[in-house]
């Protein structure tokens, strides 16, 4: 799950790779294949939509690590349709108006076959372009539950499936996992998505041990300073939190960052039974930046570097070796949907949009799951499974899984 965004470090890692605006390209050079014809002199060229410069350039890094991983595993195995792949980043800064520009600029360089979009407004603003400009997409990180599922749009799909699932699912592990809970406080992103989660963890909540809400803090995601957020939860937390209160930490951006600053020293994590974040990709691309200051943290994500089986060894080990880090959920999600593009190529023996689009409906494909991923046909929504993860500081183990529901 796939709201994210800035990271320091991260941020220096996306300029060390030389990132331009709609510029630069992972893999092969030469000429950039058009895929929209299925016949190319050059590589065939996946379009890469994210945020590269600006306050949320954290977002990005992770995007494209995980796409140069994809293009170096593809190519090192032979491509696809006997040619090589590769991909053009263009930036959006994270906005629904950049998204729209940089969809177009791909669009007219030929570029049919896109990944694109870390946050809802950037994905509902290119949504409905896509037919008209003859473009497949799957998202980057986007996880609103309607961008897919009834009335999908016949070009968008998803590696993954939606958030509300995986965090009901989750919700109701750590309710069962910690007997005696009575109440659960919230620092929450204040926007459409965060209120989404919110209202997940709640339904979650409330089928797993009947338990309610207690304080909740809607925190802004360019929120520089945590302070209040902090003091506010500090203020009003039971006083018997640490027997039977949980933190929903799900906010993400510059918020938790200082979050995890301010409220390390002021007692905010220890003085729970435990805390949990349904924003895992979001915070698994921000932990390097906690250094030892992370706290003990539960994670859910259908992408971990602990995952066995398809391809995550290998996507693993090229990324340490590469990068020198564990990947992060965000880089394994882009990996997942250039690996189901690829699939889609093959399936259909063609580069062309429209054959990879009608392709894509129903594909099964391996990526980094243990079992194949399938695209239902009627939703276009992904199917892995659901990992919850324990992280102590920079450390994680896996601690439990669910199945992605049937239907």
């Amino acid at each position: 799950m796939r709201h994210k965004v800035l990271a320091t470090l991260a941020v220096a890692s996306a300029l060390s790779m030389g990132i331009a605006a709609c510029g630069s390209s992972s893999g092969s050079s030469g000429s950039s294949g058009s895929g929209s014809s299925g016949v190319s002199s050059g590589p065939i060229t996946i379009g890469l939509i994210a945020p590269l410069s600006g306050a949320d350039a954290g977002l990005g890094a992770p995007d494209a690590q995980g796409a140069a991983i994809a293009v170096q595993l593809v190519n090192a195995s032979g491509g696809v349709l006997g040619q090589k792949i590769q991909t053009k980043e263009a930036d959006d800064q994270a906005t629904g108006s950049g998204a729209v520009t940089a969809l177009r600029t791909l669009s007219g360089d030929g570029i049919h076959l896109t990944v694109a979009g870390n946050t809802t407004p950037e994905c509902e603003a290119m949504i409905p372009l896509l037919a008209s400009l003859k473009v497949v997409q799957l998202p980057a990180g986007c996880a609103t539950d309607d961008l897919t599922g009834a009335g999908v749009n016949p070009w968008y799909f998803r590696s993954y499936g939606p958030a509300g699932p995986e965090i009901e699912a989750f919700t109701k592990w750590m309710c069962q996992n910690f007997a005696g809970i009575k109440t659960v406080d919230h620092m929450t992103p204040n926007y459409d998505f965060g209120q989404f989660q919110l209202k997940s963890v709640n339904t979650g909540l409330k089928s797993g041990c009947g338990v309610t809400s207690g304080n909740t803090v809607l925190a802004s995601i360019t929120a520089t300073s945590a302070a209040s957020y902090v003091a506010s939860l500090i203020a009003h937390r039971s006083s018997d939190a640490k027997q039977t209160s949980l933190l929903d930490l799900s906010t993400f951006g510059p918020a938790l960052t200082s979050a995890v600053k301010i409220g390390g020293p002021e007692g905010l994590f220890t003085g729970y039974r435990a805390v949990f974040t349904t924003s895992g990709p979001a915070y698994t691309t921000e932990l390097p930046t906690f250094g030892s200051g992370a706290p003990s943290v539960y994670v859910a994500s259908d992408y971990t570097y602990l995952n066995t089986g398809g391809l995550s060894e290998k996507f693993r080990a090229a990324f340490k070796a590469k990068y020198h880090t564990e990947p992060s959920a965000e880089a394994g999600q882009v990996f997942g949907s250039i690996e189901a593009l690829v699939a889609a190529m093959k399936k259909a023996k063609s580069s062309d949009p429209d054959k990879v689009r009608q392709a894509m409906a129903g594909l099964s494909y391996t990526a980094t799951q243990a079992t194949p991923v399938t695209i239902n046909a009627k939703t276009h929504q992904g199917n892995p499974d659901f990992h919850f993860l324990h992280y102590v500081g920079q450390s994680a183990t896996l601690v439990g899984s669910a199945p992605y529901p049937a239907g």
